[in-house]
């Protein structure tokens, strides 16, 4: 998290290892991007709608921002389809309970001092002895889920794991090819919600999933607000595209603030 796209663009390029090939040339890339006025300029830029709807005055914003960036001249394919998403959670749930178990476990396990709890299910045994003070409004599904799950090592893991690949990199490099895109863009999220501690939580969705299951490039910038909430503007890409990525997102924030 940074204040502006050029400060990720340099943290980026302090993080690149310089002994590799791939190190060099993407130092390289972010080293020579172009003008923030003029980057957007015949590129190609996907609209993925799946990821509107969550409230009228976001789309407003969102569409505000599209003929921004029309007016910038880039070129917008509207829509392209994200495919799979829903299958994607499905999966990526399995993945993370699993890595959720192993994760906490190995943490605990770590901790010196006076813990009271040192693995997964010691620490359902203590919520579940102190629920009224702990946890007063929700149970401990979640960790139940996870508890229950066996090592990386199992077949449900890895074929969830190897799924989820091909799911959210399939999505995303079938549109770039489909398309000839050099980028994706969508509404990062819906607006922050108030904790309903009936019925729990209200959140309706977001476009973070594809690419960071994917590991793939993907940058969030200030986009507007809804009834003064913070609203952002996502633009993900294919692999190794993380440099175009930032000159794009760099374009966005100089024309948002022209």
């Amino acid at each position: 998290m940074t204040r502006t796209v050029d400060d990720a663009r340099q943290l980026l390029s302090a993080m690149l290892d310089p002994g590799t090939e791939a190190g060099q040339a993407m130092r390289l890339a972010l080293q020579s991007t172009r003008s923030p006025a003029t980057a957007l300029r015949g590129t190609r830029i996907g609209v993925a709608r799946t990821y509107c709807g969550y409230h009228d005055e976001l789309d407003e914003v969102f569409d505000a921002a599209l003929n921004r960036m029309t007016q910038a001249g880039a070129i917008l394919v509207d829509p392209v389809a994200i495919a799979g998403d829903a299958q994607l959670r499905t999966q990526e749930r399995v993945v993370m309970a699993h890595e959720f178990k192993v994760g906490l476990n190995a943490y605990l396990g770590a901790r010196t001092g006076r813990m009271v709890v040192r693995s997964l299910e010691q620490l359902i045994a203590f919520n579940a002895s102190h629920c009224d003070t702990v946890m007063p409004y929700f149970k401990q599904e979640l960790l139940e889920a996870a508890v229950a799950c066996g090592p990386l090592t199992e077949p449900p893991y890895i074929g969830a794991q190897r799924r989820c690949l091909e799911l959210a990199r399939g999505s995303i490099d079938a549109a770039h090819t489909e398309y000839a895109l050099d980028a994706i863009v969508a509404p990062t999220a819906s607006p922050a919600w108030c904790i309903d501690w009936v019925c729990g939580d209200n959140r309706k969705g977001g476009a973070s999933a594809p690419a960071a299951v994917a590991g793939y490039p993907h940058v969030t910038v200030p986009m507007g607000f809804v009834r003064h909430l913070p609203v952002g503007l996502s633009l993900f890409t294919s692999a190794m595209r993380d440099a175009q990525l930032i000159q794009l997102a760099a374009a966005y924030e100089h024309i948002r603030d022209a």
